[in-house]
């Protein structure tokens, strides 16, 4: 069977498998059989490849990876996880976050809502773009005691990691750099970051209407069967000139 490598440099030496194209057909014969339960080796063996191969081939083919860990890689929750491994791919290869979202296919309505709501892709997203920050091997500014201040307290008003950088004027891996190394910042950053969860959810459940509160009234009336309504016990209502003569 042929394959085709996904770049010609690919092919020399590296420290693994190059990375592949399947064809179409056989790509599809192998989701087939993980979808039906076959393990890896054995759709792979059944399409006449070495496992290695359909690993390699995995690497850029989101629907293969996910249907290798054993799950259905057309259901709407897979293909969410593919557009998130993707975005984060590209975040990290340098891609900005709005060209890699378009890469992705994510809707900016739907990015926000992750960055907002799912904080394990938040930190991932963190992290993708301090890696891609640190590749360019870009002077690292320093954390002041004054930028330090302004960061915490970013993180404790709900901004996520990458836009408190920002607004302390350092980049995010020399936030991690930091991290990595000094215990006590850390400690600061996580209590900061709590906070900052707790500050977002007060703010979501302040944008919420007021309950409706209902106040019930009740009036005794006195009807004899097979009556109609009689007038309320007690004295009756004043006329509007005041008490009767």
């Amino acid at each position: 069977m042929t394959v085709f490598p996904r770049h010609p440099a690919a092919a020399g030496e590296d420290d693994g498998p190059p990375a592949v194209v399947l064809p179409v057909g056989v790509r599809d014969q192998i989701v087939g059989a993980l979808r039906a339960g076959h393990r890896p080796e054995e759709a792979a063996a059944g399409a006449g490849l070495r496992l290695q191969t359909l690993e390699a081939a995995a690497v850029g083919d989101g629907v293969l990876a996910v249907a290798l860990t054993g799950r259905d890689p057309f259901t709407r929750e897979a293909g969410a996880v593919r557009q998130r491994a993707e975005l984060l791919r590209c975040v990290a290869l340098g891609m900005t976050l709005a060209a890699a979202a378009r890469a992705a296919g994510v809707p900016e309505s739907t990015l926000g809502l992750w960055r907002t709501e799912d904080e394990p892709f938040r930190d991932a997203l963190d992290g993708a773009r301090a890696l891609a920050e640190a590749s360019r091997e870009a002077p690292r500014s320093r954390l002041s005691p004054a930028a330090i201040r302004l960061f915490l307290q970013s993180l404790r008003e709900g901004r996520p990691v990458t836009a408190a950088a920002e607004r302390a004027g350092v980049s995010t891996s020399t936030v991690y750099a930091r991290r990595h190394r000094d215990p006590a910042f850390a400690a600061w950053m996580d209590t900061a970051r709590e906070e900052g969860a707790r500050t977002r959810t007060r703010a979501r459940f302040a944008r919420l209407p007021p309950p409706r509160r209902w106040e019930g009234r009740y009036r005794l009336v006195r009807q004899a069967p097979g009556a109609g309504p009689t007038e309320p016990e007690g004295d009756p209502p004043a006329a509007p000139g005041g008490p009767a003569g």
